[in-house]
């Protein structure tokens, strides 16, 4: 190979290496940012429809249920501690505009998918 001809290809290389590695961190960051989502309604609606509604004679049953349907069908992250953290993660940020600040904020400056995860004590998604 010539010498121009192997610059051509090193440049070529490293121009789609680029492309491909931004692309997997979009692509990270894009699943990191629906979690946060998901995360914010499923605590809001357990806070709204089971806890705020003082259904409590049924409420600590109905949360156990809950959970053991959503483990069955999507493992672990929805178990009964994750539950409880979604909630406290609503309480933490009422304001759904927050979510927009904070999903921005948590794909910027944090790890993507592990970081937030880690700081509400939540099983990281697989």
């Amino acid at each position: 190979m010539k010498i121009k001809t192997k610059k051509i290809v090193s440049t070529l290389f490293e121009n789609i290496k680029n492309i491909i590695e931004q692309s997997k961190h979009y692509a990270v960051t894009q699943v990191n940012y629906s979690f946060v989502i998901a995360y914010w309604n499923i605590g809001k609606m357990i806070k709204e429809n089971i806890i705020e509604t003082k259904r409590a004679e049924y409420g600590e049953e109905s949360i156990k249920k809950l959970g053991e349907k959503l483990t069955l069908d999507y493992g672990n992250g929805f178990g009964q501690r994750n539950r409880f953290k979604m909630m406290k993660f609503y309480e933490f940020f009422p304001d759904t505009t927050i979510l927009t600040t904070l999903s921005t904020w948590t794909l910027t400056y944090m790890h993507p998918s592990k970081q937030l995860f880690a700081d509400f004590g939540w099983d990281s998604p697989e």
